[in-house]
């Protein structure tokens, strides 16, 4: 059974870019990888970029087989299995990225605006060490 996440960057004021994550979506998988892994912002635009994905990891890494997946590389939908319409979504209004976690019935919210938070639903809070 897989735990889904969205993960967002906030862009401007009321304007936030996200990505699906399929796997490991709960604080002590995904939230302690993007705590302790992606603190430099470009790296996270970057891992946004890359669009939804089957699970992150330490490194974004470099393109490799999706049936066999080189060890401690995140794993995206479209560089490394080739599928289409998985870009990230860009919406405006923090309410249209919650809506857009419940439209994609994910258990958690990670939001980067220069400090990582989180949300099991709708309440925000700052992600800490796990």
């Amino acid at each position: 059974m897989s735990t889904r996440a969205i993960v967002a960057v906030r862009l401007s004021k009321d304007k936030y870019k996200s990505i699906y994550v399929h796997f490991d979506g709960y604080k002590e998988g995904l939230g302690k990888i993007l705590l302790c892994h992606y603190t430099c912002p470009k790296k996270i635009q970057k891992m946004i970029n890359l669009g939804d994905a089957s699970y992150i990891r330490s490194e974004l890494g470099k393109k490799h087989n999706f049936d066999n997946p080189k060890e401690g590389y995140s794993l995206f939908y479209g560089r490394d299995r080739g599928e289409h319409n998985i870009a990230p979504r860009t919406v405006k209004g923090i309410d249209n990225l919650v809506e857009l976690a419940f439209d994609r019935t994910v258990d958690y919210l990670y939001m980067y605006n220069g400090k990582w938070n989180y949300s099991h639903c709708t309440n925000f809070h700052a992600l800490e060490k796990v």
